[in-house]
This record gives C-alpha cells, structure tokens and sequence, in this order.
C-alpha cells in the first residue's frame, strides 16, 4: 500500500469511532452508566442497561433512546448555544375567578449545538446510578429526539401511589402542572418485583413525553407546550411570582445540565434558569433531552468497505 493511501486509510480508522461517539451528548447505556445491576429499568431491561424507556402511546409498545443532551453554559461543559440549547419560555398564563393561575403554555426550542466546547461536570440520579467523567461526546444528528418534562404529572397518565422518595414533592405541591397530550411517558423508578426490598416504590411510565424530531447539528426544533394546574396557584404564593416573572422577562425555565443522570429525580421543581453552571432545580435538571445516534455498525462498515476499495486499487 502506497503512502498515500496508507494516510486515508488511518484517517478512515481514526474518524469512525468518533462519529459514532461525540456533544454536551452523552450516551446512558452500561456501560458507561453504572452500576450494571439497578434495578431501574422496566420488567424487560430491569437493570436499564439499554438507556431511558419510554412507552409508545399510539402503539403501546416500549421504545430506548441511548444518549441524553445537556445544556451546560459554553464554558462550563456546553456547546455553541450554551443554556440555551434547551429553551423553554412561558407565553401565555390562564387565570380563574379567583384570579389565580389555572394554565400556562411553554414555547420550547432544542437547538442541537454538539459538540461540548470545555469539560463538563459529572452526573447522578436518585436510583444510585452515575455517569463518569471524561466521556466522549456524541457530535452529529439527533434521532429520534425527545423532551421529557420533570416538574409535570401527565394528563391522564399514571400516578405515584406512595409518594416517598425517590419520587420527590415539591415545595409548592399540591399546584402540580399537569403536562397535556404528551406524546409519550416516560419510566421512573423502580422495576416491579425486584428481589431488593429497599428498592421501593415500584416504577411506571410515569414523566410526560414530547416528541421533536430529528435535529441535525446547528438545528434547532420548536413546539408549544400546554400545561394545567391540579389545584390552581394562589395570587401572591412564591409559584406565581416566579411564573409571572419567566413570562414578563421571557426568562427561560428548562435547564438539563450534565450533573443529571437520565430523569434524576421527578417530580422536579418548576424554576427559572439562572444560567449558572449546576446549582439550580435538583441536581441542575427539571427536564431531560434524549435522542438515538446513527447505529455504529453502519459507520464502521462504510470505513471498512473504503478500506478494502483502497486495498484493491492497483500500485
């Protein structure tokens, strides 16, 4: 083999892994998530080891996404768009008789900013699982992408009938935002009958779901989002402020920054996003963005199908 084709022949190795691996996007699955035994995934994948669940409403069947995208500050671990590459801000707020809030609706864009420009802090959740640090980053299309909203009950989904932790009360309940005709639930907590008494209560598809799409590197994707309130929100109470501040100052109110691990705790706090690096809602997350990548099979047949066409050119 010449010297020129031996040079294209070690970039082909040298640039397959890293399209199959690279963002503030990390792929969940075991690894590198550990512990390998958690017992936090449904009945069929009990220890998660294939990424977030979540459970198709128009078919009824279940569905993985294996990479979670985060939207750390630009020089704290995020990309080009940094905080605001998951944005959500309040547009619209419905009130009662009473003059309390009944609804809100949230204008939601996911910018697909890969890769992540400075290192990024690591990530945990209320199960025990952790992501290490130092990971590589997925850089390319977001298949598949997915909001799931973690300070929301779903309308007409399943709720918690033990609410001890892991499933967390906000400060503010009972004025819970219920999330309407999510696309999809999301799993949190649990697999039903594990051997681990300690590991209770049992999980469900539990977190409201939006769908967006695919989103290619430097695209973004936007929905409007609508909400209501299982009791409405007094006038005067630290909610309402904080509600009518994000719409008056179009502030944005989604954070997901690498310190989360999947849907680290729910039910999360509603908040406004300070853009600070980690220090806001539980764990610097109220919601999580997952997405699938481009099977790595693919890529790295296509580089070893050039290989062998280099190998058959004549000398």
């Amino acid at each position: 083999m010449n010297t020129r084709v031996l040079t294209v022949a070690i970039i082909v190795l040298c640039i397959t892994p890293l399209v199959a691996l690279a963002g503030p996007s990390l792929q969940i699955t075991k690894p590198p998530v550990t512990p390998d035994l958690s017992w936090t995934g449904p009945i069929h994948d009990p220890h998660a080891r294939r990424g977030q669940w979540f459970l198709n409403s128009s078919t009824g069947d279940p569905e993985v996404r294996t990479h979670e995208f985060y939207d750390d500050p630009t020089t704290a671990g995020g990309g080009a768009a940094g905080t605001d590459a998951i944005h959500g801000v309040v547009t619209d707020l419905y009130y009662d008789s009473l003059d309390q809030i009944e609804a809100f609706t949230l204008q939601v864009t996911i910018t697909n900013d890969t890769p992540a420009q400075f290192f990024f802090a690591s990530g945990d959740n209320s199960h025990g699982e952790s992501l290490a640090t130092l990971l590589e980053q997925y850089d390319g299309t977001m298949l598949g992408t997915k909001l799931t909203v973690e300070f929301a009950l779903a309308a007409g989904g399943p709720t918690p009938t033990d609410w001890a932790p892991p499933v967390n009360m906000p400060s503010y309940f009972p004025h819970i935002p219920v999330a309407v005709d999510p696309d999809q639930l999301a799993w949190y907590c649990w697999t039903p009958e594990n051997p681990d008494p300690d590991k209770t209560p049992a999980g469900d598809y539990y977190v409201p779901v939006y769908d967006f799409g695919d989103i290619a590197p430097g695209e973004s994707a936007t929905r409007i989002l609508n909400f209501f309130f299982v009791l409405p929100v007094p006038s005067g109470s630290d909610l309402e402020r904080e509600i009518t501040e994000a719409l008056v100052n179009q502030q944005d109110v989604l954070q997901n920054r690498t310190t989360s691990l999947k849907i680290s705790t729910w039910l999360d706090n509603f908040s406004r996003d300070s853009e600070a690096p980690y220090f806001d809602a539980l764990r610097g997350s109220n919601c999580s963005v997952f997405h699938s990548i481009p099977e790595p099979g693919v890529v790295v047949l296509a580089g070893l199908g050039l290989l062998a066409l280099l190998r058959r050119r004549p000398r």
